[in-house]
């Protein structure tokens, strides 16, 4: 038997914990007090190994186990110039459509440089 796995946008902002989001557990924010960011996207594609150019990714909300190799994301947000760099760690969780966490990782190389106003992080 083939198991889907469904990762929604909604569910995946619940899932996409970010660090510094000061949300509560388990409720959706999209506003990151830090960087004085909105997200405007929470999108997932499947890959090999290594990340696909941006171009060439296929965006959807459900895998095929069988056939996935493995799940990636792309965080988009936009926000005013911060006037110098700031690092950021992202914390992110994944949880199958029963509501059982999968995996759960920690990226701290994440940043935003002084004059961008627009980012997306995988």
């Amino acid at each position: 038997m083939v198991k889907n796995f469904c990762f929604k946008l909604l569910v995946g902002l619940v899932i996409f914990m970010l660090t510094l989001s000061q949300a509560n557990a388990g409720q959706p924010n999209t506003h990151i007090p830090l960087l004085k960011a909105t997200v405007k996207g929470l999108l997932f594609y499947e890959s090999g190994e290594g990340f696909p150019p941006k171009k060439d990714r296929v965006y959807r909300t459900v895998f095929n186990q069988s056939q996935t190799g493995f799940i990636n994301w792309e965080l988009n947000i936009i926000y005013p110039k911060p006037g110098k760099r700031i690092e950021f760690p992202i914390h992110y969780k994944y949880y199958d459509p029963q509501g059982n966490m999968l995996t759960e990782y920690d990226i701290n190389s994440s940043y935003i440089e002084a004059n961008w106003t627009i980012a997306y992080s995988t």
